[in-house]
């Protein structure tokens, strides 16, 4: 029976198998994220204590995985985030018996991976941009501290391995 359904899914697919036709559909050679957390704050704000934080994490892996066995090489993985606190002209924090505290934080992993398996050369390429901001165009006061913090975080990982083709070593005779 299994060699049936194969038979079909290469006739039907062009793959060997079902296992081959399955992994072709989880496809994740080329992965775009997109991760944004920005507080924009545009009036007043008057509080005893004042805590404004802005977070974001993007974890992704591309791989060709999936599709090395059919020629694919190549593995993309393209991630942009941001994390901003904004404190626009005209707009105020007051703290009145405590801090300020504003905080912004954007952490980025990618893991890109390509291997070939029919062709002699991969490609894995990464493409990061990564913003981490405490833009204060406004007021900010406050009777304790003020601490301002932003932190933006970049993991990268890109591999690529080729092919290893077959040498044959014969001989002529004459």
């Amino acid at each position: 029976k299994t060699e049936e359904i194969n038979e079909y899914v290469k006739k039907a697919f062009g793959f060997d198998s079902l296992e081959m036709l399955k992994q072709a559909a989880s496809i994740n050679f080329i992965s775009i994220k997109i991760a944004s957390a920005v507080v924009e704050i545009l009036g007043n704000i008057i509080a005893g204590s004042v805590r404004v934080a802005a977070s974001n994490q993007v974890d992704t892996t591309a791989a060709n995985s999936a599709l090395r066995d059919l020629g694919l090489p190549f593995a993309l993985g393209v991630i942009m985030g941001e994390a901003g606190i904004k404190i626009f002209d005209g707009a105020s924090i007051t703290a009145n018996n405590g801090d300020i505290y504003l905080d912004a934080q954007s952490d980025i992993k990618v893991n890109t991976t390509a291997l070939s398996g029919r062709l002699p050369f991969t490609l894995a390429v990464s493409v990061v941009d990564n913003k981490a901001y405490v833009d204060v165009q406004g007021e900010i006061a406050a009777t304790g501290n003020i601490l301002i913090n932003a932190n933006g975080a970049v993991q990268l990982r890109s591999s690529s391995g080729g092919h290893v083709g077959k040498q044959e070593v014969g001989q002529s005779g004459g």
